[in-house]
This record gives structure tokens, sequence and C-alpha cells, in this order.
């Protein structure tokens, strides 16, 4: 399967309804699929880039790709790194309201921040694939 394949279903249950399902659940399971969308974009992108670091944080568990991140704050001495820790955090705690917080309220607003946050993530992870990626591979 390809990873993009996942941010397509998520727009799919965004913008389509399905006969007996309730639109709410449609928008949780878009909601869902954005953040998997781009915790499994990380993945991959940790992985192939900076895979020392990548196992060593622990592979590719919500916490550890976060960890992973930090670390290569601090090995870069660039914030960048821990600001998309930040936002991959706050997205899979909106994830988490999405699949396991059913008598919390949801609405449009929680799907368009996770599609706006989850944009400004993928352009952070270009930048900074940019300007490290290539001077990592050298010293590795």
């Amino acid at each position: 399967m390809e990873i993009s394949q996942i941010g397509e279903i998520a727009s799919i249950f965004e913008t389509h309804t399905i006969d007996g399902i309730d639109k709410e659940c449609l928008d949780r399971l878009s909601c869902s699929k954005h953040y998997y969308h781009l915790f499994h974009v990380v993945c991959v992108w940790l992985d192939t880039k900076f895979r020392e670091v990548f196992n060593c944080a622990g592979g590719g568990t919500h916490q550890a790709v976060r960890t992973s991140c930090e670390l290569l704050a601090e090995k870069f001495q660039d914030r960048n790194f821990k600001k998309l820790a930040l936002k991959l955090k706050q997205l899979h705690d909106i994830r988490v309201q999405a699949d396991y917080r059913l008598a919390d309220d949801f609405s449009k607003h929680t799907i368009t921040m996770m599609k706006n946050e989850k944009e400004r993530a993928l352009i952070l992870i270009a930048e900074l694939d940019q300007k490290h990626s290539s001077e990592y591979l050298k010293q590795a």
C-alpha cells in the first residue's frame, strides 16, 4: 500500500457520506487517517534519512518518532526538529480524541486544524530534509 492512499482516504471520509453512518463518525475517521498519513511519512523519512537515530529512539512508535526528532534537534542544534516533535504530539492528541474520546465534542474545526497542522508539518519536514539529511548521510 502507498502511504499517499492513507491521505486520500482521509479526504474521502471528510467529503463523502455513507448511508447509515453518522457524519461525525466519518469526520473522526478522516481526522485519524490524516494523522496516520503524517505519521507514516515521518517514519519513512526518519528511517531513510536518519536511520541510526530513528532506531536508537525505538523505531516506529508515536513516542519514538517524537524522541527521534528531539534527538535530531540536539544533534543539529535546530529547534525546527523540536517544533516537529511538538506538532506530532499535538496532532497525536487530536487523533486520540477522534478515536477514543467519543463523548467529547468533535467538529469540522478539528479536522481543519488537523489538516492545516499536517500541511505545516510536511513543509517543515521538507525544509529539514533539505537542510540536514545530506549532511547527516555524509557523517554516517
